[in-house]
């Protein structure tokens, strides 16, 4: 994952590219917290020392029920979730976010950016230790155990542990 920001370096890209390489891998190793559904916000000092903050978080739609915002807790019970659960999904900001800074800063094609992340998800297959526990554990909303005998691992893998295919 990190020779992805070095690899873009090389090759003449801005800091701003072997970043955005480094955090597209990202996504293949640690898919359980960020990736293309998500947000980001990312601090950039430019060569005359200004920093800047770009906000390229989540958004609800405009119409969203303002009564789910005012109501919302730390916890939701798992029949208001299945009932309201599809009103909680955001708009992600990642894309747009990485898209916006490399056209500011960027020096390489969008499409070269991808590449260590490609190679990565074909060739090498890794499951670091993290992806691995969260794998194994049971898919549960809040407190609330959805199905004891389903594990995330299942979405990903055959019963003999081999990767699932496409085929």
């Amino acid at each position: 994952v990190m020779a992805a920001d070095v690899d873009m370096l090389l090759q003449g890209g801005s800091a701003v590219d072997g970043a955005i390489a480094a955090l597209l891998c990202t996504f293949v190793v640690n898919p359980q917290s960020m990736g293309i559904g998500g947000g980001s916000i990312i601090t950039i000092r430019d060569k005359t020392g200004k920093v800047k903050v770009y906000n390229f978080r989540e958004t609800i739609p405009r119409r969203t029920l303002s009564y789910l915002v005012k109501t919302c807790k730390t916890s939701i019970p798992l029949f208001l979730f299945l009932v309201l659960g599809s009103q909680w999904i955001g708009i992600p900001g990642e894309f747009r976010g990485y898209e916006a800074i490399h056209n500011q800063y960027g020096r390489l094609r969008w499409s070269k950016l991808f590449e260590p992340t490609i190679k990565l998800a074909r060739d090498d297959r890794l499951v670091f230790w993290t992806l691995s526990a969260f794998l194994c554990n049971n898919i549960r909303v809040n407190s609330f155990l959805l199905n004891p005998a389903v594990h995330l691992w299942s979405v990903w893998f055959t019963e003999n542990l081999s990767w699932l295919s496409l085929k």
